[in-house]
């Protein structure tokens, strides 16, 4: 009976210390859905709040409440945040057993605390090709491949400053339209793998990597991308191969 006590109260100690680590937004996203309220989920929301479902983008409160009307209201209690994976001041990824699927949530605040942006993607939208070198990138860095992987420019913007800079080989594409445009054309639907972190500190990462465009049966030559930081997220890129 004492065994079974202490091992009670280790799994409770443990489910407290980790229900402190999940951040309000996501504890609040979790209360409404739970709740089946529909008034209080739209309340958690910015006014130019943006959902991203998968491959699906809402960007307006009308059409992201007739979207959770039709797919999350009905469902009840199925949002269960397991585990929260990155987290800077603003951004929180967050995996979620949702019905019977693993699946990561991505949620950014504003600074009313409101959420402004999330999106829901499956567990295999998640960089995971040499999983150890991934899970040391900080937060922002790691969003680019994860991003990648989910080819969605919505969440690519989201690892940047207002003005970044791309540098790939001697070309260069300014701004978040920039890196868009190069995403969509040369690296959505091809396949990262990391090899190595050269370099991390706050300031400055640098990444040992192979890429294999679309529709490749082979991959590039290897790569280094250096990433410059400002603050948690990305001011500039240069991607030379070795």
């Amino acid at each position: 009976m004492r065994r079974i006590v202490s091992v009670l109260g280790l799994l409770m100690s443990a489910a407290a210390v980790q229900a402190q680590e999940i951040p309000e937004a996501v504890r609040a996203y979790d209360r409404a859905a739970e709740a089946s309220n529909i008034e209080a989920y739209m309340a958690l929301f910015t006014a130019d709040m943006v959902m991203i479902d998968v491959g699906r983008v809402f960007d307006t409160l009308p059409g992201i409440r007739q979207w959770a009307l039709a797919e999350v209201i009905p469902q009840g209690p199925t949002f269960h945040p397991l585990e929260i994976q990155a987290r800077t001041q603003d951004y929180h990824k967050a995996k979620v057993r949702w019905m019977s699927w693993e699946v990561l949530y991505y949620f950014w605040t504003a600074d009313s605390g409101k959420i402004r942006k999330m999106s829901l993607q499956y567990q295999e939208a998640g960089t995971t090709e040499r999983l150890p070198v991934y899970k040391r990138l900080p937060p922002n860095v790691a969003l680019y491949f994860d991003a990648v992987k989910a080819e969605s420019v919505e969440m690519l913007d989201e690892c940047f400053t207002a003005v970044p800079k791309l540098r790939v080989v001697s070309r260069t594409f300014e701004g978040r339209e920039g890196i868009r445009r190069f995403a969509r054309s040369e690296v959505f639907g091809g396949k990262y793998e990391l090899l190595n972190l050269v370099k991390a500190d706050e300031k400055e990462v640098l990444i040992h990597l192979r890429f294999t465009p679309r529709g490749w049966s082979s991959p590039e030559p290897d790569a280094l991308y250096r990433f410059q930081m400002e603050g948690s997220r990305v001011r500039s890129m240069d991607l030379q191969y070795k």
